[in-house]
């Protein structure tokens, strides 16, 4: 029972002791930086005393210690202690209502006492701890349970510290305003007022900042006892904010300033009273912003960034948005953003990201936000004079609403016409440049937020319409924003301006789009066309009320009016139709051809007539009138896509869009012939040398692609050089007889006079002179001229080029046909080939390719029966040959990709993962096997075999081959289990010793991608297990050519690689079969050759590995570095001590033995010994014939005891070096003893004394050690001493 009893007692008092260490560790983390862990510790602390003090009346000394803490923690000069003591203090005081005012206070009064022999900087801590104490007192609300005394004893302290100590006036005012708002009106009026009213009394001359903010709160809070008449006595007026008092206000906000970057409490407690004041807003703005702040330095300009904000979260109206706002305020703004090295730079950034979350707040109405935007529109000094490129304007509107963004729009259009009558809210805005009032006014029509109001867009495209293309004559309402002409009269400038911003609007409408997830619907922005067109047909229909700039023609107009018809028809029909694509293409081409009447008449009206017939064509074969069609005309999609490439090569961004809209929806109806057009741009001239072909030599090709590309850089380091002598040189050259006989033309008579070599400079006169060279000029300065007009035709050749790949990999994301996708295949890869080989074209390359790797890569085949399968295979050697002229991985990845989708498409493959039943495919094809009857598409797959098999041959064999490994590496991986013949053709090169060494280390990497788990469960089990069982026996005799005389480390890497794929890929009764101890003893070999190369040795580790588990032999699979150091470690211990070993192991081996044979137990040589007596020992050697052993005992050598006393002194009085040294010494002197026995002595005399000049040598050595790390410790000492 006394045992359980005290087990418990030892319990509690364990548990005691983790619960206060609890509450010791909380406390000590309220000091920490991080402001969570603060919380969460003051959160711990008052559960933690909680259960404590367990509605308990009487406080628990837990508390009592965690108060005294709390308060002593005020006065702690660490950076976070004050905050973290505070939170603690004042939690505490909520949640345990048994601490009372007087505890607080008298414990502060002990803790914090100022006593005289501590420094200033202690006695100013403690002030400041007693005022904290105060402050948590009001902030707990425990100030309201003060007694009398109480509250008197704290307003006395605080005014008391508040005269002594300056740096604390604003701290003790919180207090003090604390007090102030947490007691009673009659409590205030009894016991504070009195001590309060001799500094309240001393008016506005006398007028401090916290004097100001006391004075404020206690009229808010106590009107009855701070009354008016109290005011207008000491102050002069009954309302302390008034119009009257911005002046003295003004000088208290710049004193308030004194305590820089810190924002005085009285600013914003102004504030609050001035905008309950709307009458008083303007004054106090202009008088205390703009006239006393803005006017002086950086730290009062710094309160007015700061009060902005909470002024339009007070604002009420636009009117005081616009007085706030002012146009010093906003210049003050943007000089500060447009310099970053300003001091107060970030402070106006910061006030910029403020008053973007304003006007995005779905508090303030979009009148107000149309007035912050307009307020900092403001000239001169405005949004639009802003230098420091903050998109400040931009940020603004992309913020607002819908409904403010209307307004705003509004706005822009009356400034834009002129209209300032209806804008009186907003007169400074009638200065801004008109020309950047459109360019935000286009820009405002792909605003997120208006993207859904097409009507909207509408209105905004039909007032830059009206601008850019007519003008009115006659105004009316009748005809949208037509009710007034614009004032001033729009210039030549502002309408170029327009009718720019109109074509740009068009083309950011057609590309917008909100959802990204999704493709964008043309739907709203056809139905805007659609509304523009017909507004355009009012104002033709009216040339009485606006006229156009440029004329109509008759046939212009009979075109335009018979795009109207057919996009009446079109509209009709889509409304019945949904998925009719042709038809929105259609509509979408007469919609843009009708715009570009106005701006291109010519070019329009012949593009017009084709595009009538095909819509005639396209449309009449939809009802199906096969009959009237003329077979030997183009079908009607040849003839748009080829309008398509005609308007490409306009230099219009909208054009660009508009086509490839066009084309995206004509992707579902595209052919052979129209995909044919598009990829004749991509072939070059007769003249010019063109892309490789297929069927050409490889090595002729490459090397004069090669000549052809270093002819090209040449050249263009020739333009761009800027020598003499390279300018001469290039001229000599590229002298022709055009450019002859332009000189000779030039020189006239002197040119002859050239001709003929004679030197008659003197008959021409210098004018003649001046005119010869102002005409050589001529001729130089054109030559150079159509140089570059060459050059930049050339650029936009290869820009043409760029958007034809945009049409076609608009074509490959729209899933076409995979006939469309084998017949892109052949001219790309030649374009990529071609380009990527010339820096002025490795742009056009490599988008090129990236087209390929998306064309190769599709999701989805769906069945094409326009395919003719027989010829793939032959598509299949092409491409495969052809990779022997890539000039970069990327393309040979691309063509190793093209020959898959090839194989997909043979075998009508959905996905690139291959068939899932492969073991009825061809598995394994035997030399003497004959063929089996199988299908067409397993007869295709054969021939790929064999090409592939082929391929490998070539470049296994020939040496002049220029195939890449790395499209093997990329073809056989990707389809391992389709290509699973063509592991015996690799197996044979492998093994192949006449092959090249680099090829058969490639073959084994080709090898080991093939060898995966997947492919293995594609085949049948029998079938891998003959095949794994082969491929190791193979690598096996592989592996048993090489010697450490022929070490080839790459080759072997691989070779292991191999086997530990096939190892790993196979299952646990088929790797029992192939695993043996040969195949661990020949890695073992190859580990000891390769030791010194890393990669081949770590391979070796990890096949060894894998090996150890599965052999019953011991496999070495150590680290090589410890093991070497464990070898040498080894070797220098046997070096010192072996003699030792060899002595007892031949005591060992002379132990007596039985007659038996059987040698005798360590009891029995014990009775044997003292038997024979002290000093002797028996010594076996050997058994004697009749089987008796025979035993001579020698006398042994004894160890005195001085050597034992000596060597126990040694041990005790020496550091640990000395003492290995007399230990080695002793353990010499046991050697000595053992070794003198008998026989054994007279052997080991030379080696005994080897060892003891060995061991002398090693003494002195660890000797010297000993005395350099003793000098250099000494030396240490002294230089610590010194410093």
């Amino acid at each position: 029972m006394a045992a359980m009893e005290s087990s418990k007692k030892s319990a509690v008092k364990a548990h005691k002791y983790v619960r206060e260490q609890r509450l010791l560790d909380n406390i000590s983390a309220l000091s920490e930086g991080n402001e969570e862990k603060r919380i969460v510790a003051t959160s711990d602390i008052v559960t933690l005393l909680l259960s404590k003090q367990n509605q308990s009346t009487s406080i628990c000394k837990e508390l009592d210690y965690t108060l005294t803490r709390l308060i002593r923690g005020l006065a702690s000069n660490k950076r976070w202690a004050r905050l973290g003591f505070s939170l603690a203090l004042v939690q505490v005081l909520r949640n345990f209502p048994v601490v009372s005012v007087k505890d607080v206070l008298q414990t502060a009064k002990k803790v914090l006492a100022i006593q005289k022999n501590i420094s200033k900087g202690e006695q100013s801590n403690m002030r400041l701890g007693q005022v904290m104490v105060y402050l948590c007192l009001t902030q707990s609300k425990l100030i309201e349970k003060a007694s009398d005394a109480e509250l008197v004893q704290v307003t006395k302290s605080l005014l008391s510290v508040r005269r002594e100590k300056a740096p604390l006036h604003l701290l003790c005012t919180q207090a003090l305003c604390g007090v102030i708002t947490k007691i009673s009106q009659s409590r205030f009026t009894e016991h504070v007022w009195p001590s309060l009213e001799g500094d309240l009394s001393v008016g506005w001359e006398n007028c401090s900042p916290d004097t100001l903010l006391m004075l404020l709160t206690a009229t808010r809070c106590h009107p009855k006892a701070v009354d008016q008449k109290f005011l207008k006595t000491h102050w002069g007026y009954k309302r302390l904010v008034n119009a009257n008092t911005c002046k003295h206000i003004a000088q208290v906000f710049l004193q308030s300033t004194l305590d820089h970057p810190v924002i005085h409490p009285v600013c914003l407690q102004v504030l609050t009273e001035v905008f309950r004041q709307p009458n008083v807003v303007p004054v106090f703005w202009k008088e205390v912003v703009n006239d006393a702040l803005l006017q002086q330095r950086t730290p009062k300009k710094y309160l007015c960034l700061h009060l902005v904000p909470h002024a339009l979260e007070l604002a009420n109206s636009e009117s005081e948005v616009s007085v706030i706002l002012s146009p010093n305020l906003v210049a003050c703004i943007m000089g500060f953003l447009s310099s970053r090295e300003h001091v107060l730079h970030d402070a106006a950034d910061h006030l910029v990201q403020q008053l973007t979350a304003y006007v995005s707040s779905t508090d303030v109405t979009a009148q107000v936000k149309v007035a912050v935007v307009t307020a900092l529109l403001s000239m001169p000094s405005g949004a639009v004079m802003d230098q420091s490129k903050s998109r400040l304007f931009s940020n603004l509107i992309s913020s607002l609403d819908h409904e403010a963004a209307d307004v705003l729009s509004g706005v822009l259009l009356r400034l834009v016409r002129g209209d300032t009558d209806s804008s009186k809210e907003t007169p400074p805005l009638a200065n801004l440049p008109r020309q950047w009032v459109i360019q935000q006014l286009c820009a405002m029509t792909t605003m997120v937020s208006m993207a859904t109001d097409s009507a909207w867009q509408l209105k905004i495209l039909q007032f830059l319409f009206l601008n850019s293309f007519f003008k009115v004559v006659e105004p009316t309402e009748a005809v949208p924003h037509c009710d007034k002409p614009s004032v001033p009269p729009l210039t030549d400038a502002l309408r170029h301006t327009m009718l720019d911003g109109f074509f740009k609007v068009l083309s950011k409408l057609a590309t917008f789009n909100t959802d990204k997830g999704t493709a964008k619907d043309h739907t709203s922005y056809i139905d805007v066309l659609h509304g523009l067109v017909d507004y355009a047909q009012t104002l033709l229909d009216n040339p009485q009320v606006a006229a156009p700039f440029k004329d109509f023609s008759e046939e212009t107009r009979e075109q335009w009016n018979k795009v109207v018809q057919v996009l009446s028809k079109i509209k009709s029909k889509a409304d019945k139709e949904k998925r009719m694509h042709e038809g929105r293409a259609f509509q979408l081409l007469y919609l843009h051809l009708g715009l570009q009447l106005f701006t291109h008449q010519r070019e329009t009206l012949d593009v017009l007539k084709d595009l009538h017939g095909c819509y005639e064509r396209a449309f009449r074969k939809r009802r199906m009138s096969i009959k009237n069609l003329d077979l030997t005309e183009p079908e009607w999609v040849e003839v748009i896509t080829e309008l398509l490439l005609s308007m490409l090569s306009e230099q219009s961004h909208l054009v660009r869009v508009v086509v490839n809209t066009v084309f995206r929806m004509l992707c579902p109806h595209m052919t052979t012939v129209a995909l044919q057009l598009i990829l004749d741009v991509f072939t070059p001239d007769s003249d010019d040398d063109g892309p490789l072909d297929f069927e050409e030599e490889e090595d002729d090709d490459g090397s004069d692609s090669q000549e052809e590309g270093s002819g090209k850089e040449e050249e263009k380091e020739e333009e761009s050089s800027d020598s003499d002598s390279e300018s001469q040189d290039e001229s000599a050259e590229e002298v022709d007889e055009e450019l002859r006989s332009k000189v000779k033309a030039a020189l006239g008579k002197g040119a002859v006079c050239v001709d003929e070599e004679e030197e008659e400079d003197d008959d021409l006169s210098d004018s003649e002179m001046s005119k010869f060279d102002d005409a050589l000029a001529a001729v130089f300065k054109n030559k150079s001229r159509a140089k570059k007009e060459e050059k930049e035709r050339e650029v936009q050749l290869k820009h043409f080029k760029m958007r034809c790949l945009d049409l076609l990999m608009t074509l490959v994301q729209s899933h076409p046909q995979p006939s469309l996708l084998l017949h892109l295949l052949r001219p790309l890869l030649e374009l990529a080939e071609s380009a990527l080989k010339d820096k002025t074209t490795k742009d056009l390359g490599n988008k090129t390719v990236g087209v390929l790797h998306q064309l190769c890569h599709p999701r989805k085949l769906p069945p094409d029966t326009n395919i003719d399968k027989s010829e793939l295979p032959a598509m299949f050697k092409e491409l495969l040959y052809f990779s022997a002229k890539a000039s970069s991985f990327p393309l040979v990845s691309e063509v190793a990709s093209a020959c898959l989708l090839l194989v997909r498409v043979m075998l009508g493959l959905e996905s690139n993962a291959g068939p899932s039943p492969i073991r009825t495919r061809a598995m394994k094809v035997k030399k003497d096997q004959s063929k089996p009857k199988q299908d067409k598409d397993v007869d295709n797959l054969t021939q790929i075999h064999t090409i592939l098999k082929d391929a490998i041959q070539d470049y296994c064999e020939k040496r002049d081959t220029n195939l890449d490994h790395r499209l093997f590496l990329c073809i056989l991986e990707r389809q391992a289990a389709l290509l699973w013949p063509v592991t015996d053709t690799l197996l044979d090169f492998v093994k192949n010793t006449e092959v090249r060494l680099f090829c058969r280390t490639q073959v084994c990497a080709m090898l080991a991608v093939m060898i995966s788990r997947q492919s293995v469960q594609a085949l049948e089990a029998a079938n891998w297990q003959q095949f794994a069982k082969e491929l190791m026996t193979e690598l096996y005799q592989v592996l048993q050519q090489f010697d450490e005389e022929n070490v080839k480390p790459r080759i072997m890497r691989h070779i292991l690689f191999v086997m530990y794929r096939t190892l790993t890929s196979s299952s646990e009764d088929t790797v029992k079969d192939l695993v043996s101890e040969d195949l661990v003893r020949s890695v073992q070999k190859v580990k000891v050759m390769v030791n010194k190369v890393k990669d081949t040795r770590v391979m070796c580790n990890k096949l060894l590995n894998f090996l150890s588990c599965r052999v019953s032999m011991p496999v070495d699979v150590g680290n090589e570095k410890t093991k070497k150091k464990d070898k040498q470690q080894k070797e220098n211990i046997e070096e010192f001590v072996t003699p030792k070993k060899r002595a007892k192991t031949s005591n060992d081996s002379a132990r007596p033995v039985n007659v038996n044979g059987s040698s005798l137990s360590k009891k029995k040589r014990k009775r044997q010994n003292s038997a024979s007596g002290p000093g002797v020992q028996p010594e076996q050697n050997g058994t004697l014939a009749n089987g008796t052993a025979e035993e001579t005992m020698t006398p042994t050598t004894e160890k005195s005891p001085n050597t034992n006393a000596d060597t126990s002194q040694s041990h005790k009085k020496s550091s640990a070096k000395k003492r290995r040294k007399s230990k080695a010494g002793d353990n010499s002197l046991v050697m000595s003893s053992e070794l003198s026995n008998g026989s054994v002595a007279n052997e080991a005399d030379s080696s005994l004394h080897e060892l003891t000049k060995k061991r002398r040598s090693l003494a002195t050595l660890v000797g010297e050690q000993d005395t350099r790390g003793s000098a250099q410790k000494e030396k240490k000492k002294k230089i610590n001493s010194a410093a």
